[in-house]
């Protein structure tokens, strides 16, 4: 009986088929370990964290390619089925490879000092900082790499709903060691005294913003979980079935809230909001059709936010007070290097280069002595690396996927959950951008990325409705 169990059970797993299952759960984990580790320690933005992360996600990479055996049939979406995002980050990542290579361009005023310095020829470059820029084209490959491995890993769906389940709980946890540090652990960073935004919530990321786009995300997320648990009954009413998963999801996201709230980041909080009430919305809208039933929704999720405001509102009302100071800054931050911008508007400075170049044009009321690490804007930022063609590329890229998704949720009958999150995770993720940083942080990249690529893979592989 045994022998007849195994000579089943090893016909069974030798199909093609369910070695590719086997292959999507493994990569599935192997997605998650990367964006679990990933913010740890802030958010892998020190450049040895960078290149770490790059060659994890090179790696796991070339493991996919070998565990399908270098076929392209068994891919479940090709890279031709987006050839406009393909070519897009293709010139992106040749571009980068240009700026840091040596070019006959007229030398520099300062490369003319530093080759009476050095006594020989210094290399006339693009790039203001080669070393800066050769790491954003590794992140950059990194990027293109972790979208593809996602697509794959989140074209069936019950691998969709697994990563998209991981990848909230991932959130939850994070929130909650946040939350510890912050109110258990005396304000600290992984066990040791913290020197940077005290008494606010930072986790292990180095700024309170780039924790709250992850909260953000992760909200997002918990929001589409919920959305699957009531659109998957089958029915117009609500079972009582469902109730102890949607308490779960409810306690998960009244967390990612909560430690946003506590990281005091005023745009964090509005897209940490606004996220998940889209996707809610739209199953408030697709899924309840009763009166009463729409009130009873909306009123629980107003009523979370309407708490946690409550438990929050000193500490945001001293922020929103320091609005206007803060946004003087800002704007003038965001005048100067649109000025930057202007400077080199084709070319750019080199990418990651921000820091060194932006020296060049600060002036009053920015302190002169303040070190800049990022502008308050990723659009403008992108301009500056990259110039304002091929900046736009990685925006263009995103938006293409996000229409992708956007069409899948409108024709699916029942995958569009995970074309709202999609849509929403753009909505945080761009919002934000505007006047923060966090799509420079990679961890927070991952996740927003691993979010838009589960939406896409489902309209990619969507049944008509």
């Amino acid at each position: 009986m045994a022998s007849v169990l195994f000579r089943s059970t090893n016909r069974r797993t030798s199909r093609p088929g369910n070695d590719a299952s086997a292959v999507g759960r493994r990569y599935a984990v192997l997605i998650t370990l990367l964006v679990l580790v990933s913010p740890i320690p802030f958010g892998s933005v020190p450049p040895l964290f960078g290149w770490l992360l790059g060659g994890a996600v090179g790696l796991t990479s070339l493991a996919y390619a070998a565990a399908i055996r270098f076929d392209a049939d068994r891919l479940r979406i090709r890279p031709s089925a987006e050839p406009v995002v393909l070519g897009l980050m293709a010139m992106t990542i040749g571009l980068l490879l240009v700026q840091v290579a040596p070019l006959p361009l007229p030398a520099s005023e300062d490369v003319r000092l530093a080759s009476e310095a050095l006594g020989r020829n210094v290399p006339s470059r693009i790039s203001v900082d080669p070393a800066a820029t050769a790491l954003q084209a590794v992140r950059y490959g990194t990027y293109g790499l972790f979208t593809f491995l996602c697509l794959q890993v989140a074209a069936r769906q019950d691998r969709a709903r697994l990563l998209l389940e991981a990848l909230f709980w991932i959130a939850v946890a994070h929130g909650l060691l946040a939350l510890v540090s912050l109110y258990g652990l005396n304000d600290s960073f992984l066990g040791l005294p913290k020197w940077y935004f005290p008494g606010v919530a930072t986790g292990t990321f180095f700024a309170r913003n780039t924790l709250a786009t992850f909260m953000a995300l992760g909200a997002v997320a918990g929001a589409g979980l919920l959305a699957l648990v009531v659109n998957k009954r089958g029915t117009r009413r609500l079972r009582l079935d469902a109730a102890p998963v949607i308490l779960l999801y409810v306690t998960g996201l009244g967390i990612l809230l909560a430690t946003t709230f506590a990281t005091v980041s005023r745009m964090g909080i509005v897209v940490a909001i606004l996220g998940p009430l889209l996707v809610l919305g739209s199953l408030v809208h697709r899924t309840l059709v009763g009166f009463w039933q729409r009130v009873i929704a909306l009123s629980a999720m107003f009523g979370v936010v309407l708490v946690v405001t409550a438990t929050y509102a000193d500490r945001l009302l001293l922020r929103v007070g320091s609005l206007e100071a803060d946004g003087d800054l800002r704007w003038a931050a965001q005048r100067q290097t649109w000025e930057l911008v202007l400077q080199r508007p084709w070319a750019g400075w080199g990418g990651g280069t921000f820091p060194i170049a932006f020296p060049l044009v600060r002036h009053a009321p920015l302190d002169p002595n303040a070190n800049w690490t990022y502008t308050h804007s990723l659009y403008l930022e992108l301009w500056s690396d990259l110039g304002l063609i091929v900046g736009s590329f990685p925006v263009l890229c995103v938006l293409v996927l996000a229409r992708r998704a956007l069409v899948g949720t409108v024709r699916s009958g029942t995958r569009w959950p995970y074309g709202m999150v999609a849509i929403a995770a753009v909505l945080v993720a761009g919002l934000h951008s505007v006047v923060d940083f966090s799509l420079q942080v990679p961890s927070v990249v991952l996740f927003f990325l691993a979010l838009l690529a589960i939406g896409t893979a489902q309209a990619h592989s969507r049944s008509p409705r």
